[in-house]
């Protein structure tokens, strides 16, 4: 499902009633696809901040955003993911962005025996949106390029030390979320 901003505490109740039909429906997977922050801020705000957590906390089992134009932190959540913003992939509006970075995201599931999924491995390859103003999207393969995507998509360890990814997905775009979505669920029990 998709959310057009703003995403405010009043609108909630009507997208947990959706993600409740969706659930009532047989929908073991839930994608909450939120267009939202600040265009071309590579912060997220109040708004994204107390958003993406209630979207989860209302059933949605990924959120990923993409209001803002520009490449935000991934965030681990009660063994859930959240993609601030992912940027565009292309994006025809705009032939001189002002920040043409942009990522792909794979992410793999486990299949519990109940039918629910946890989050088991995230991988992310940085791409910029298009090279020679022609709109079609090109890989990311110096490394001082791939340093600089991968240090938008993990929060400062001393401003956000909850951000759950691992040191070294910074240098390998790999994360093996099992531990880290293993311990949050066990926390939270």
């Amino acid at each position: 499902m998709g959310y057009a901003y703003p995403i405010e505490k009043a609108r909630l109740k009507a997208y947990r009633k959706k993600i409740d039909e969706l659930r009532a429906q047989g929908c073991t997977f839930i994608v909450a696809s939120a267009h939202w922050g600040k265009e071309e801020s590579l912060r997220i705000n109040l708004q994204q901040r107390e958003g993406a957590p209630a979207l989860i906390d209302m059933g949605a089992d990924l959120v990923f955003g993409h209001g803002s134009h520009t490449v935000q932190p991934i965030q681990i959540y009660k063994g859930k993911v959240i993609c601030y913003s992912l940027s565009n992939f292309t994006f025809g509006a705009n032939a001189a962005p002002k920040d043409s970075d942009t990522v792909v995201v794979q992410l793999i599931y486990d299949i519990n025996p109940d039918g629910t999924m946890t989050a088991a491995e995230l991988i992310v390859k940085p791409f910029q949106m298009h090279q020679y103003k022609d709109f079609r999207p090109c890989p990311i393969k110096d490394e001082e390029g791939f340093a600089r995507v991968m240090s938008k998509l993990v929060f400062s360890r001393a401003k956000d030390p909850d951000s759950c990814l691992p040191e070294d997905f910074q240098q390998s775009g790999y994360a093996d979320l099992r531990p880290i979505v293993h311990e949050q669920l066990a926390a939270m029990e």
